[in-house]
């Protein structure tokens, strides 16, 4: 199967993934945007990406959601772009995809080795540990049960290298971004006789952009303050920036999400100094966390809209697909990267940047908002 390679679709099972896989592609030359009305958007030109959260990670009908976004697409390629500490309804979403393709050749391997994420002997490890043992393992919205790939997506295999003619799951090791090159390129190699789906995290989206149009170019552009962080993550990554924040003199307010109406939020966000980061409190119910989520990006996104700020700042999934969606454009461009993993993404009238919550050192988040210079 010949592709042309003017159109990549990128299907992601949350926001902050899918800005960030966008981003992927315009660091190599792509037009990249991020759709954000839940649905496609006609892509335009050649070597045009552009990158769909289906919000998939803990909902009950992933393997649909992502069948759907496939087979909607439109694209030239799909790329599937997981977590890549493994969370979430990586079996369903898979099944989901290879259903709309056909079930062709997969290939996963979720590293992303600039974060500290690897895969050895198929197993998934975040800083040389077992990713299971770690802060996935407790995530309290979609914990991580196993680090073994083979386990976590049934039939899955984990093999060496890919060969001609190869079919089902094949998980392959990558432990430098080296190795995520060299599956991209056995995989461009591959699919002129076959069609293969890759999925993995933003590392492997890197590595296949550099391939399949190679023409990277920097898209680093300068960071400017940020006025509001509306934080929906309940990492400890992320709490542990917001607490190096704090120390730093950036005002932080939990709110009371579920004892507090709609407009009463609104107004609490709108009433804050500036810069603050608003957040709420832990709760480990899966839908009650996403329904919080929610409220709160839906509150911020009204409060932006009476207030225009200059920059806001969006991390974890769940609150920026809530965000984004209620400011009511259809899309938004890639304009470049404030930081490793951390894209800017333009609006009409509004600069937003996206981070994912378990992503970061301790001081990323004083430096987002408060940019030395």
């Amino acid at each position: 199967m010949q592709h042309t390679g003017s159109a990549v679709a990128v299907i992601a099972d949350d926001a902050t993934g899918a800005a960030d896989a966008a981003l992927a592609f315009a660091e190599t030359g792509w037009t990249a945007h991020l759709e954000l009305a839940g649905a496609w958007t006609p892509f335009d030109g050649d070597h045009a990406a552009a990158a769909l959260s289906t919000d998939a990670r803990a909902a009950a009908d992933a393997r649909d959601r992502t069948e759907h976004a496939v087979r909607t697409a439109g694209a030239d390629r799909i790329y599937l772009k997981v977590d890549s500490t493994g969370r979430g309804t990586v079996a369903e979403q898979i099944a989901g995809a290879r259903a709309a393709l056909g079930n062709p050749l997969t290939v996963l391997s979720p590293a992303f080795p600039a974060v500290g994420r690897t895969v050895a002997a198929g197993r998934l490890l975040v800083d040389g540990a077992d990713a299971a043992a770690g802060p996935a393992g407790t995530d309290p919205v979609t914990p991580l049960n196993t680090s073994d790939l083979t386990a976590l997506v049934p039939g899955a295999r984990a093999a060496d290298r890919l060969v001609p003619g190869a079919t089902g799951i094949v998980v392959l090791d990558a432990a430098a971004d080296e190795d995520l090159d060299r599956i991209a390129a056995s995989i461009a190699i591959l699919e002129r006789r076959q069609r293969v789906l890759a999925v993995g995290s933003a590392g492997l989206a890197r590595a296949l952009a550099r391939v399949w149009h190679p023409a990277p170019h920097d898209v680093t552009v300068p960071p400017q303050p940020t006025d509001l962080v509306v934080v929906s993550s309940l990492n400890p990554a992320t709490r542990a920036q917001i607490t190096h924040a704090v120390r730093r003199g950036i005002a932080h307010t939990v709110l009371d999400v579920p004892n507090t109406a709609d407009a009463a939020l609104e107004a609490a966000i709108r009433a804050l100094p500036r810069p603050a980061i608003v957040s709420t409190s832990a709760f480990r119910d899966p839908e009650g966390a996403q329904h919080l989520a929610h409220r709160l990006g839906t509150a911020a996104a009204r409060a932006v809209q009476a207030t225009e700020p200059g920059t806001v700042g969006l991390v974890g999934g769940d609150g920026a697909a809530a965000v984004l969606t209620a400011l009511g454009a259809p899309r938004a461009l890639v304009a470049g990267r404030i930081a490793p993993g951390v894209p800017l993404l333009r609006l009409p009238g509004l600069d937003v940047w996206t981070k994912a919550g378990g992503f970061g050192p301790p001081g990323l988040l004083t430096d987002l908002i408060q940019p030395a210079h």
